[in-house]
């Protein structure tokens, strides 16, 4: 029986498993879905980097062309393998940069039937514009968007740009993070102006915008694994800081892995989700799968 809201938990929702083109060449999408369903997850969102469909990546692509053809493929694939897992919801939805979500490029991604939902993927802020302005922008390009093809989206790993720049991605040599660790927040007179100084994020601004536009904000496991990984349990504090302000503003969140590789697995960022004390419910983006919340008295 597909999950309800009465009993569905943390654990079991991630909308943001990569298994496309950058699938390892001798795994199939069942592969990842199986070791998906085998590890608790019940709503599984399988994605791709668009762009990769519209030729614009250097890497190497696996399992299916960078054209339009190979992502129609993909969305087939998908489509598969719900008919092995009808106890459980397979939703398909690209990843696409912000700033392109309602252009040629949009219409393609967005309005190629099978498309269940999408992430608007943010970047590096345009020269002269805050992280902050960028993200509220891109919140309300998400409405743009999930209004002219009917499709809902979400905003994915918002603070990707700053956990880079300061905790930064281990790698051979080894790197080191690229800040030290900040005093405890605990240390300031006014933690939320130094945060948002940090960030350049406004939370209030950005809180507003998600619950007008109706947008969620991604909890997402690799932003969480980069910081764990380079041990800056300050900017931890800082994240999770971030959160809180949204959730007290009224944002809602959503979940979800950031898996790549089934051979190197990453987990709902339940834990995060638990610091924060968001339960099932919160999570209203899943609304359009498993209907209102009024079984839980919402």
């Amino acid at each position: 029986m597909p999950p309800k809201w009465e009993d569905l938990e943390l654990y079991q929702v991630d909308l943001h498993i990569h298994a496309g083109t950058e699938r390892p060449p001798a795994l199939t999408l069942l592969d990842f879905v199986d070791f998906s369903v085998a590890t608790g997850r019940r709503i599984i969102g399988i994605t791709d980097h668009f762009g990769r469909y519209l030729g614009l990546s250097r890497k190497k692509l696996n399992h299916y062309p960078g054209t339009i053809k190979g992502y129609q493929s993909f969305i087939q694939d998908v489509r598969g393998a719900r008919s092995k897992y009808t106890d459980e919801i397979i939703l398909f939805g690209p990843e696409f940069g912000l700033g392109n979500l309602v252009s040629r490029e949009g219409e393609l991604a967005l309005g190629t039937p099978g498309v269940d939902f999408f992430i608007g993927e943010p970047g590096s802020p345009p020269d002269g514009k805050t992280l902050g302005d960028y993200l509220v922008e891109g919140v309300r390009e998400i409405r743009s968007a999930s209004d002219e093809y009917g499709v809902p989206g979400f905003l994915g790993h918002p603070l990707r740009g700053p956990i880079n720049r300061i905790a930064g991605k281990a790698g051979q040599g080894p790197k080191m993070p690229g800040h030290p660790p900040f005093p405890p927040l605990s240390k300031f007179d006014d933690p939320k102006e130094h945060v948002e100084e940090l960030l350049q994020v406004d939370l209030s601004a950005l809180a507003r915008e998600s619950v007008r536009r109706d947008v969620p904000i991604e909890l997402n496991d690799s932003s969480w694994g980069r910081m764990l990984g380079m041990n800056h349990q300050s900017l931890l504090e800082r994240y999770l800081f971030f959160f809180r302000g949204l959730i007290e503003g009224g944002a809602r969140v959503i979940l979800g892995s950031d898996m790549h590789n089934v051979e190197h697995p990453a987990p709902t960022p339940f834990i995060a989700a638990e610091f924060l004390e968001v339960v099932p419910g919160d999570l209203t983006f899943l609304r359009h799968w498993l209907g209102s919340t009024e079984a839980l008295g919402g």
